[in-house]
């Protein structure tokens, strides 16, 4: 390869091409695909865009727990308020004629009340109470509201009323499940 052809160059013609060799060689680095340098401007947009995300969730986690902690207080100041005293579950013949008597009081009649097996807590025991028997809407709903204020350590955990579309004008039969919330005892008696 004859390379006389570069000796009748003159200088501007070899500037020239000295310049489109560099530019050649530089122009990749310029495009953002191959520089890591110009990729990473778009790669701090979703750094950025994901710390704003970030800091959103935080706060709303931050106000969800500050509302959290306020309900906490004012179930907590209730509770003291409250000052719920349990009876032992051993009361448990009581505990049936007074809510068969707060539910006749209310027009309910009671077919009957079955107490089930005391189920062991480490701070209170559970005495689950199914009752039976007929009454009007009403007269279900005046009970409920009753039981909660007269026995604030029963707790509702189903309860069931169904009519009888044959016979309009009958009561409706209805079956409430009660959870009884009673003393804590150990086998052996008091704890």
């Amino acid at each position: 390869m004859k390379l006389s052809w570069l000796a009748n160059l003159k200088p501007r013609h070899i500037d020239i091409a000295g310049a489109a060799i560099i530019i050649a060689t530089a122009l990749p680095l310029l495009m953002p695909g191959v520089n890591p340098l110009l990729r990473s401007g778009s790669l701090l947009e979703q750094q950025q865009a994901q710390l704003a995300i970030a800091l959103r969730n935080e706060k709303e986690l931050n106000d969800f727990l500050v509302d959290q902690r306020g309900r906490l207080a004012e179930i907590q100041a209730g509770l003291a308020k409250e000052n719920i005293r349990l009876e032992s579950a051993r009361n448990i013949n009581q505990r049936i004629a007074r809510l068969t008597s707060l539910a006749a009081g209310t027009g309910l009649n009671v077919n009957e009340v079955l107490p089930g097996a005391t189920m062991r807590g480490e701070r209170f025991d559970s005495v689950p109470v199914r009752m039976n028997g007929t009454g009007s809407y009403p007269t279900c709903v005046a009970f409920l509201c009753k039981l909660t204020s007269t026995f604030p350590d029963t707790s509702v955990n189903s309860f069931e009323l169904a009519g009888d579309p044959q016979k309009p004008g009958s009561p409706a039969e209805f079956h409430v499940d009660l959870i009884w919330h009673a003393a804590a005892e150990d086998s052996g008696g008091k704890r």
